[in-house]
């Protein structure tokens, strides 16, 4: 029971972990600011986010898994698709990757809205996180299509592909 209980409060905590880290990546641009303003600002929203998800716990206790499982398949459905396409795949531009997450987002959370409130009754195969993770995907492939992948943005990705030198250390792969 020790083991499952700290497998849950790892995953739990890697789970806010992300979800703050990106929301005060994506909220405010940090190019211009110090890195203490950065720092400060990230723990910040840190803390919101966790006073949120403790409120939330105390509001839906017996409720607080299925809470959790949905906003997982929201962030599965809404940046799945563009983070492993954003890495992989040469093609996919600035605006496919905002329209993907926004329809992903949306295509997620209106049928399990609609689902949960009881106006529709859903087959297992057309669960909300597969409807919103193919319409990401294909939001993406469709928009990605009708532009071009700038410069700067496949010079980016190609960087993604380099490890730095100062992480190529034989002694240490060898000791990991």
């Amino acid at each position: 029971l020790a083991g499952i209980m700290a497998a849950a409060l790892s995953s739990a905590s890697t789970f806010l972990s992300l979800v703050g880290f990106s929301a005060s990546n994506d909220m405010y641009p940090h190019k211009d600011c110090s890195q203490a303003l950065s720092l400060r600002f990230t723990r910040l929203v840190m803390l919101a986010i966790g006073l949120l998800v403790l409120i939330a716990s105390f509001y839906f206790p017996p409720n607080i898994f299925w809470l959790m499982l949905f906003i997982g398949t929201v962030f599965t459905s809404s940046w799945g698709p563009v983070a492993l396409m954003s890495i992989w795949s040469k093609s996919i531009t600035e605006s496919a990757a905002f329209w993907g997450m926004v329809i992903g987002f949306v295509g997620n959370v209106v049928p399990a809205g609609l689902q949960t409130f009881g106006y529709v009754s859903l087959p297992s195969y057309l669960d909300p996180v597969l409807i919103g993770t193919v319409c990401s995907l294909c939001t993406i492939l469709i928009i990605s299509k009708l532009g071009t992948v700038s410069r700067a943005e496949a010079v980016y990705r190609m960087r993604l592909h380099r490890t730095p030198a100062e992480e190529i250390n034989v002694t240490a792969v060898k000791t990991t």
